[in-house]
């Protein structure tokens, strides 16, 4: 593949998981003006957690992705979005 090919979808992958990690941490906090001390303790902590998980994979998906394996790097960038995908769709249906 081309190398321009390669660094766009190793961009990609990076601004992917940067959404997905923003939208889990909206998500979050979204859910916080109505709740209890002890609820809004809990958002905040899982806010934290998944703040650092989903850094932890744009970092990840930039690395994998520069150091030749762009497709992987894309997966990898993949993980915080289409984890919050699978969260909503399931407490859609519940």
């Amino acid at each position: 593949m081309h190398k321009v090919a390669l660094s766009f979808i190793a961009v990609v992958s990076i601004l992917l998981s940067l959404l997905g990690t923003l939208f889990w941490v909206t998500t979050f906090f979204a859910g916080m003006p109505n709740s209890r001390p002890e609820q809004i303790a809990f958002l905040r902590n899982m806010m934290i957690v998944f703040g650092i998980a989903g850094l932890a994979c744009t970092v990840a998906a930039g690395w994998v992705a520069f150091s030749g394996h762009p497709w992987w790097g894309l997966l990898v960038g993949c993980v915080p979005f289409l984890s919050l995908l699978i969260v909503m769709v399931y407490v859609s249906l519940r």
